[in-house]
């Protein structure tokens, strides 16, 4: 129950910054960026939950004559943030898919896993179909997935995020979300603080959301840190 509504929460969250700012949101960084944001939830029975989330531009790759980029997602609690070990996502798109409001889970080229339960042993996901059509999924994706935002307005105050090297100044952007999904109908509040120096755009977030059976719950999403350099954790995969 706690994964399936984290999920949900997320694929909520996954879905808001691209029908909007496009140019921030979906600003493409270079090869070896990264991003890390703290996650904490809390639920209206009392159930809280926090995690780390990672992403990364991991390469690049032509396929068919076609520039590709490789994406990194990595999720951690405490205990493997401090061991450097967590399951790792690592998702092949077009350039053009990635740049733009497109759904690129949908559309990835190729999809891959290791899983920290099997000695980092990589999976290949491509050809499961509850990859591409499991609300489970959006959990790792955060915040570049396509998606609808209703009555998006810019807020005229910025907002000041802390991260570890100071603040930053970012745009601020609210909204309402109404989307349904194979195992789930999501509806709530957004609301979105952007930066362009931040990889992919989104430096913090605060949700109000609701999903089925009554469950209703808040989550923040802080960043922690981003810089470039960063490494694969699949590294074979490229």
């Amino acid at each position: 129950m706690q994964f399936h509504r984290i999920a949900a929460a997320f694929a909520w969250l996954a879905l808001v910054p691209s029908a909007f700012a496009e140019d921030v949101a979906r600003l493409l960084p270079k090869d070896g960026a990264w991003a890390r944001f703290h996650w904490h939830e809390h639920w209206n029975d009392g159930v809280e939950r926090s995690l780390y989330i990672t992403i990364k531009a991991a390469g690049a790759k032509f396929v068919n004559n076609e520039a590709h980029r490789w994406v990194e997602i990595k999720i951690q609690s405490e205990e493997p943030l401090m061991k450097g070990t967590g399951a790792a996502f690592k998702f092949l798109v077009t350039q053009d898919e990635l740049s733009s409001s497109s759904d690129f889970i949908a559309n990835a080229v190729e999809i891959w896993r290791n899983s920290p339960m099997q000695d980092g042993a990589v999976e290949n996901l491509k050809d499961e179909p509850r990859v591409k059509d499991n609300p489970r999924l959006y959990i790792l994706f955060f915040p570049w997935l396509s998606g609808r935002i209703r009555g998006a307005a810019d807020l005229t105050e910025r907002q000041a995020v802390a991260w570890q090297k100071g603040q930053l100044a970012c745009r601020t952007v609210e909204g309402m979300v109404d989307e349904k999904f194979t195992f789930d109908h999501i509806r709530g509040r957004c609301r979105l603080a952007l930066h362009p120096d931040v990889p992919f755009g989104v430096a913090a977030a605060r949700l109000q959301v609701g999903i089925a059976e009554g469950d209703e719950g808040t989550v923040t999403v802080s960043l922690v840190d981003y810089g470039e350099g960063a490494r694969s954790d699949l590294p074979d995969v490229k």
